[in-house]
């Protein structure tokens, strides 16, 4: 499991083990504050969490009383908005701040006007969220800490329909594996979408579905026994469970498994037989070869997990290097290439010069020689194309890489690690990994910094987990360590060690505890 989230502010992972005897026995990570692990591993159970591709909301068109903006028609009736105004002291003595706020049958009104969802005389737009009062959300969590093997996994995340927006990935000492696409949506089908389309739709359905508010049967269909009426119930979501693997690298939920593509669905929970991304091909490849290997084992988990490959590097890097080999204008940055191992260790050189190439080049028309084939996704689209105005474009994109770096007072050889590094006091720790749309498994999504980039997002909590007759058998690491206090002695101790890519073995039995411990024990009481 490798969960990617950023390193700074509120939502940075705190890690943690809970036991209340014969409760509950669980490690892992939680945002601060949280109670207990919402992503870990306990005796019989390892599970992980994948941003979904699924939306969580609609945005409806309402059509309104032209001789009032707050009454909307519903199969031709009047229902007026229900209206509330909220009040927010000022200091000083000054007036409140007031607001008033309205809602309908299909949400609260909402007005965004770069999306060209304005309040007219005639017209208005809501969201409604099917996230909106959830509260199942940490019930499933403690029933996912509890279980005992992937089943009860599934059971819990199925019926409770409370995990927001994650997919859910665990296996378990059993050798089952389990992807869970099942999260709070809206229940609203393939069919429904198209029926209730306005002529705006299609401008908005890159960002949300939008429906006809002024038809009642455009309301999302009710199922009974969903923990919540108008959520889809989840025989209408994706779930996967196997005994050879299962993954989600953020893509949808179609593919968690090349040999079993999933049938489709409905669009709300995401595209089927669409391209995915480098880094879920990435993905699939270095697992089968993982697999094909023998016996997956901690070690070879760790150096897959790590390995920073590049797939945009294996399919564009040879026809990149030929095509600017007599290229003057380039032939710096050809030759600082020309050296690049291809991957983003910390020892790479030439790594960022590929990285702001690739971010320019990526999307240059006619650079694959055959098309994406949704028969064959993980290996398609392929064959990097330099000829013609695709290899003219390339050039330039190249060049203008070279620039961008050594503007930023860069060596276009550089090691990655001297210019991707996390800044703790005086320390500059390098930070291997890269980009996403690069197709590394290990991302570092990373900012600005002096002499180079700094991690935002990525990499986060990682953890490599089997299990053994006395319980699990767990390695992890927490690359931006467990405390954003610099006087704290654990501001950069983890940090230091994913550089080295080390791994910290969690101490879980009450014997590995006591030796691991680090002060004596606290006890509070009411």
């Amino acid at each position: 499991g490798n969960r990617h989230f950023p390193g700074h502010g509120p939502t940075r992972f705190w890690e943690m083990p809970v036991t209340i005897p014969g409760k509950i026995d669980v490690a892992g990570v939680g945002i601060a504050g949280t109670p207990f692990p919402t992503l870990g591993f306990n005796r019989d159970i390892a599970w992980a969490h994948t941003v979904t591709a699924a939306r969580h909301f609609t945005l409806y068109q309402l059509a309104l009383d032209p001789a009032d903006p707050t009454t909307y028609l519903v199969d031709g009736k009047a229902e007026k908005m229900t209206a509330r105004t909220v009040s927010v002291p000022m200091p000083d003595g000054a007036k409140p701040f007031e607001r008033t706020l309205y809602s309908t049958r299909f949400g609260a009104v909402v007005v965004l006007p770069q999306a060209m969802a304005n309040w007219t005389r005639t017209t208005a737009f809501t969201m409604r969220d099917a996230n909106r009062g959830n509260q199942r959300g940490v019930g499933t969590w403690l029933r996912i800490a509890r279980a005992r093997d992937v089943g009860e996994v599934r059971d819990a995340v199925t019926q409770s329909l409370g995990i927001p927006w994650v997919n859910t990935i665990a296996a378990d000492r059993h050798g089952d594996a389990l992807h869970a696409d099942v999260t709070a949506v809206p229940n609203v089908s393939a069919e429904k979408i198209k029926a209730c389309a306005t002529p705006l739709s299609a401008l908005a359905a890159r960002a949300a579905i939008l429906l006809d508010g002024s038809k009642s049967e455009c309301d999302w269909d009710v199922v009974r026994g969903t923990a919540v009426p108008g959520l889809m119930p989840a025989s209408d979501q994706a779930i996967y469970q196997r005994r050879d693997y299962v993954a989600n690298m953020n893509d949808s939920y179609w593919l968690s498994n090349p040999r079993s593509p999933h049938k489709p669905l409905s669009p709300i929970l995401g595209a089927n037989g669409q391209q995915v991304s480098l880094r879920t091909r990435s993905g699939f490849i270095e697992t089968d070869a993982l697999i094909a290997g023998g016996k997956v084992d901690h070690k070879r988990a760790q150096d897959m997990a790590f390995a920073n490959k590049s797939l945009a590097a294996d399919l564009a890097l040879k026809p990149l290097l030929a095509l600017c080999a007599d290229k003057a204008e380039v032939a710096e940055a050809c030759a600082a290439l020309g050296k690049w191992d291809g991957r983003f260790e910390n020892d790479s050189r030439g790594a960022w010069l590929f990285d702001r190439f690739w971010m320019k080049a990526r999307n240059v028309p006619g650079i694959w020689g055959v098309p994406f084939d949704a028969t064959d996704p993980v290996n398609t689209p392929r064959d990097f194309t330099t000829t013609g105005d695709a290899g003219a474009k390339l050039i330039a994109a190249l060049k203008a890489a070279a620039e961008e770096v050594t503007k930023a007072g860069v060596a276009l050889d550089a090691r990655w690690g001297d210019v991707q590094y996390a800044q703790r006091g005086s320390e500059r720790i390098p930070v291997h990994g890269g980009d996403g749309q690069l197709g590394v498994l290990n991302v570092q999504i990373s900012d600005a910094a002096p002499g180079g980039v700094s991690p935002r997002h990525g990499s986060s909590y990682v953890q490599v987990v089997g299990f053994g007759a006395d319980g699990p058998v767990a390695d992890t690491v927490l690359s931006y360590s467990q405390s954003p206090n610099p006087a704290s002695p654990w501001y950069a101790d983890q940090t230091r060690l994913y550089a080295k890519k080390q791994w910290v073995r969690f101490p879980f039995t009450p014997a590995q505890i006591e030796a691991a411990k680090v002060g004596e024990a606290v006890t509070i009481k009411e």
